[in-house]
């Protein structure tokens, strides 16, 4: 009994699970993975320990310039700057009367809100390119600071 207890434990370890939609290659921990390692559902962007040959992060941006040409009451133009980034890298604004003791971040829409999700990420052309975008929704006689974070390749800040 105990033979056989340990031949079936033995068959188990040595059985690698299958699945009709992954193929598990190891158990172990590696680097990273290899080179031209692919599926139809993944594929790998960069190589564990490999350096310079991929852009994965963002450039940080510059202060945007807040103006108010027109003189509004409620609402600012804002133009942000690429700090040389590719024309497919996103920007979120967030934006405080408080000195960032408070956050508040550009919508989508352009109005202020409290959360920031994937969708209020923007393009620089989006963002109104050089001539800005109006920004809704401020206080009067209250000045605003902001600032801007890049959003570029697979999810990197």
């Amino acid at each position: 009994m105990k033979r056989s207890a340990i031949s079936l434990l033995s068959l188990f370890l040595w059985v690698l699970p299958a699945s009709p939609n992954y193929k598990l290659f190891d158990y172990g921990f590696g680097s990273g993975g290899g080179a031209n390692q692919s599926s139809s559902n993944y594929s790998l962007y960069g190589i564990s320990g490999q350096v310079g040959s991929l852009n994965l992060t963002a450039n940080v941006p510059d202060a945007p310039t807040l103006s108010n040409p027109s003189e509004f009451y409620n609402k600012l133009n804002i133009t942000i700057d690429t700090a040389g980034n590719p024309a497919d890298t996103k920007y979120a604004i967030a934006i405080s009367d408080d000195d960032f003791v408070t956050t508040k971040y550009i919508k989508s829409d352009y109005f202020m809100g409290t959360t920031l999700v994937l969708a209020d990420y923007l393009t620089y052309s989006q963002w109104g390119s050089g001539s800005g975008t109006t920004i809704y929704g401020l206080k009067t006689s209250t000045t605003y600071k902001a600032k801007v974070k890049a959003f570029a390749g697979k999810f990197s800040e």
